[in-house]
């Protein structure tokens, strides 16, 4: 007898936001490999990009960034330059030209806050010693910059401008150019990791991935229509997570974070599970003394950014034979879908989304303890699965397990609540 209630996948991808739900377009994106063999390539669009394309904020409050600043002098081997963001002319700090005659690996520095200072510098000193090319851009209505504070929306134009500075830097390597930030910088970097850009990677420290309750809740002014619900979307990365297009990697303290650190690792899973390049790393420390080695950590993922690209690449090809195989579940040819989630979990075997598809056809098939090795795998790779832990569940219950059955619905049921 076939188990008629097994959990199985289609066509949606739930993201992260209870009730949304979003269809996968491959037709609006270039993935980011339809071969094998073929090298990485970014998509050159998104469902974020477009819909920001089609959408213009509304600033009720036309005001500078709300947060005092100091005038302050570049130090010795600093200098002031100036970036163009659309019509703007933005400040920013950017190392002076090595003593050599070589093209150097590049990394903007989005700092926290919503105004820069020279004590900034700190944060990126490590990538200088490292021979990085370090630019700080002040952003639109900071530090006396020209243009009003959009709170998370034009300040993401500034960041991808200031990479198409440094590209025409003579000594800067333009296809090594890297984007990170911390906190507020380090928000705007996972928005940003959404947008067409010259950016090879990027990498957020204690940024959210979520900013409504704190344009709520934050006691800073809001400049745009709170009545407008796509102001607040578009502001939020939650909301797209199938938009990454570029290598994300978010680091939060392990200390002091509350509910970031694990929304920040549910995040990066969700992503993970539709075929997108995105990592999460719990790092020891709050939100400011995490900062250091969360900078060295990304520094080292940057170094070795082709290998990982790589792994993006398996990984979005996992996710493209998922969804043929699950074309075929959903027309009940087990057999021949599952044909595809075994080329998927060949592509990545720690995709959870293929070893549960694979149960999930097994089940359907009536292969039961087969579908139950799959699950399992399923929970080793990621614990916190609660589809694996119902989908276990219901295959216990076929084979007579009530009481393990009963056990994984109870876990299924606590991660499922937890957001």
């Amino acid at each position: 007898m076939r188990m008629s209630n097994l959990i199985i996948f289609v066509y949606l991808v739930i993201i992260l936001v209870p009730g949304n739900a979003i269809a996968t377009d491959v037709n609006t994106t270039v993935s980011l490999a339809n071969e094998e063999g073929k090298s990485f390539a970014k998509q050159i669009t998104s469902r974020f990009y477009e819909e920001r394309c089609g959408f213009e904020t509304n600033l009720i409050n036309r005001i500078p960034a709300p947060q005092e600043y100091e005038t302050e002098v570049p130090p010795a081997g600093i200098k002031e330059v100036f970036y163009d963001s659309g019509d703007l002319k933005l400040k920013a700090w950017l190392l002076d030209k090595p003593a050599d005659d070589d093209k150097h690996p590049a990394v903007v520095f989005a700092h926290g806050g919503f105004s820069f200072g020279g004590s900034d510098l700190k944060y990126g000193q490590d990538f200088i010693d490292h021979g990085y090319i370090l630019m700080m851009p002040m952003l639109r209505g900071e530090n006396g910059n020209p243009g009003n504070f959009e709170y998370f929306y034009g300040e993401v134009d500034d960041l991808l401008a200031a990479a198409n500075y440094l590209a025409n830097v003579s000594y800067v390597d333009s296809t090594r150019i890297f984007l990170c930030g911390h906190s507020v910088g380090g928000t705007l970097s996972i928005l940003a990791s959404m947008m067409p850009s010259r950016y090879r990677a990027m990498a957020s420290f204690g940024g959210m991935p979520t900013t409504e309750d704190l344009i709520i809740n934050g006691g800073y002014p809001n400049p745009f229509d709170p009545t407008n619900r796509k102001e607040f979307e578009l502001r939020s990365a939650v909301y797209y997570t199938d938009s990454i297009i570029t290598p994300l990697f978010l680091y939060v303290g392990d200390q002091g974070e509350g509910s970031l650190l694990e929304f920040s690792d549910y995040f990066a899973k969700n992503a993970r599970s539709i075929g997108k390049p995105c990592e999460f790393r719990a790092v020891r420390g709050d939100h400011w003394s995490s900062v250091a080695e969360s900078v060295s950590l990304c520094r080292a993922e940057f170094e070795i950014i082709s290998a990982y690209e790589a792994l993006a690449i398996n990984r979005s090809r996992a996710y493209s034979l998922f969804l043929k195989g699950n074309d075929l579940l959903n027309l009940s040819k087990y057999d021949e879908a599952i044909k595809f989630f075994d080329e998927a979990i060949a592509a990545d075997p720690a995709s959870v989304t293929a070893w549960n598809a694979k149960g999930a056809a097994l089940g359907m098939a009536g292969r039961y303890e087969e579908a139950l090795v799959c699950f399992e795998k399923a929970i080793e790779i990621d614990a916190e699965s609660d589809l694996a832990w119902e989908n276990k569940g219901e295959v216990l219950r076929a084979v007579g397990r009530i009481a393990e059955s009963n056990s994984a619905m109870v876990k299924a049921r606590q991660l499922a609540n937890r957001w």
